[in-house]
């Protein structure tokens, strides 16, 4: 993340951070951990569901990894982001 923060030039300040800045750091995230996952599940052989994989299998498998890691990221900012917004539209009143 800080590799990413450091190339877009992403505020470390959260007041100035944007939907953009966000969506980078996600979709970054996100392609790293598959792959690293990936790598680790075929490396280390933690599981017999790896042993003689074809190449599609593992890009479908890594390709699930990420949208599932993307989205359920999504997900948290979002319902962080209505949370956020129903406790300050609630105390400003």
């Amino acid at each position: 993340m800080r590799l990413v923060c450091v190339y877009k030039q992403i505020p470390p300040s959260l007041e100035s951070l944007t939907l953009r800045n966000v969506g980078w750091i996600v979709v970054t995230q996100s392609l790293l951990s598959a792959s690293l996952h990936q790598f680790l599940y075929h490396s280390e052989q933690l599981t017999t569901d790896y042993v003689a994989e074809p190449l599609s299998t593992t890009l479908f498998n890594w390709g699930a990894m990420a949208t599932g890691d993307a989205l359920g990221s999504m997900a948290v900012i979002f319902a962080v982001l209505i949370g956020y917004r129903i406790y300050t539209s609630k105390n400003s009143h």
